[in-house]
This record gives C-alpha cells, sequence and structure tokens, in this order.
C-alpha cells in the first residue's frame, strides 16, 4: 500500500487547483507541479 495521507481543503481551494489542474492529472500530481514550479521560481528571486 502506498504511503496516503488525506488533507482537508475549503471547497473555493479545491475549485481554484482543479481549474489549474490538466485532464487526469491527480491532486498528488497537481500539487508535485506547483512546488517544482515554486522552487524554480523561489531559485530565481536572487
Amino acid at each position: 500500500m502506498k504511503d496516503i495521507t488525506t488533507i482537508q481543503l475549503r471547497k473555493e481551494t479545491r475549485n481554484r487547483l482543479l481549474e489549474i489542474g490538466m485532464k487526469k492529472e491527480t491532486y498528488d500530481d497537481l500539487v508535485n507541479r506547483l512546488i517544482d514550479f515554486y522552487l524554480s521560481y523561489k531559485g530565481k528571486e536572487k
């Protein structure tokens, strides 16, 4: 079994994630893509 956890989101937050997610992309994939984007952007700030 995979290591899986549950997080609570407001419906508004879930809907915002759905707007930027790609077709058939899991929430896990989406969150990791957003983290990767953030980390790559954060490194370019300086």
